[in-house]
């Protein structure tokens, strides 16, 4: 995918800064997010930052060596876990 371009951003700016950059961002979804409830953000607005903590979030994958496999592993066990917790509030 773009590993080899976020193994550039890493290694261009450094992980301490990536890091910090990954909550910055994380910051603005989240803001973008609390507009957009009181209608001073547009749904562009949020794709926008979703998109900016994605692929910080695909960075730090990167930089902690998490493959494909192992991330899979853990995503479908969080859904499954998602997907129990819906089921039991439904009932």
């Amino acid at each position: 995918m773009n590993n080899e371009l976020y193994e550039r951003a890493i290694k261009h700016w450094g992980v301490d800064l990536q890091y910090g950059m990954l909550g910055e961002e994380m910051a603005e979804l989240t803001i973008a997010i609390n507009k957009f409830r009181r209608d001073k953000a547009t749904l562009i607005d949020v794709i926008d930052e979703v998109v900016d903590v994605q692929i910080m979030v695909e960075q730090m994958k990167v930089l902690f060596g998490i493959n494909a496999e192992c991330f899979k592993e853990v995503y479908d066990k969080k859904i499954e876990r998602l997907k129990i917790m819906i089921e039991n509030e439904e009932k």
